[in-house]
Parts: structure tokens; sequence; C-alpha cells
């Protein structure tokens, strides 16, 4: 019960992206918040463990050039 509420408060401070999901790497939604932020702000928010391989595998993307970019 505690890491729900804590992860509604969490939900709730980042509530420009929507619904955060459960905030385990392996969920979706907390895998799309990651992508989208990281997008917006070339790094990982605060919540966000760094250690995650999710966290380094987002970084590490955004961090790749697209073909549009030559």
């Amino acid at each position: 019960v505690t890491r729900d509420d804590r992860m509604d408060a969490i939900d709730a401070s980042y509530d420009a992206y929507g619904d955060l999901g459960s905030g385990y790497p392996s969920d979706p939604a907390t895998r799309t918040f990651l992508r989208e932020y990281v997008a917006d702000h070339g790094d990982v928010p605060d919540c966000a463990r760094r250690s995650w391989s999710t966290c380094e595998d987002v970084l590490a993307a955004e961090a790749q050039s697209a073909l549009d970019e030559f």
C-alpha cells in the first residue's frame, strides 16, 4: 500500500506524461513514460533508478543518431 501511494504521488508530479504505470521496468506504460521523458529532457527523471538496464537502454537509444540527422 505504501509503494502504491508513493507511485500515485510520483505519477501526479509527471501529469503531462499520462499514466506512469506501476513503476516497474517491465511495465510498458513505465517504459513509454521513460522514453518520452528522456526525449524531452535528455536524461531520466529523478524518480527513476539509473541502475536499471531499462534506463540505460532508453538513454542509449536517445543518444543514437537518426538517419534523418545526416
